[in-house]
């Protein structure tokens, strides 16, 4: 998390570089530094920063192997659905899609 303590201005940066890596290193806490008053860079410790993009890799994997499940069980619940005779023809979804497209684009009439 970023602290509202770990703003500085990019100039102050450039000054004080030294010192500022080693509280990086020591506190494992990113810096945003500032350009003209904006938030423009966050600096962080390399291994902390390595940390963070293996775990973002790990939770899209997840992200994208739930899709994946939540698909294939949708597809087998409608697949179901047919053999029970429940389904619809192609004719009537594709009204079914014109007229909820034509209500989403006139939502008064």
């Amino acid at each position: 998390m970023i602290s509202l303590d770990n703003i500085h201005s990019f100039t102050d940066f450039q000054r004080n570089a030294r010192k500022y890596a080693e509280n990086i290193r020591e506190t494992k806490q990113p810096v945003v530094l500032t350009i003209n008053g904006e938030a423009a860079l966050v600096v962080h410790e390399a291994h902390t920063f390595q940390e963070i993009l293996e775990r973002l890799q790990k939770a899209e994997e997840e992200l994208q192997r739930i899709k994946f499940d939540t698909l294939r069980q949708d597809i087998e619940s409608g697949l179901r659905q047919i053999e029970q005779g429940q389904g619809i023809s192609g004719k009537e979804f594709f009204e079914k899609m014109r007229q909820r497209s034509q209500a989403l684009q006139n939502p008064e009439s």
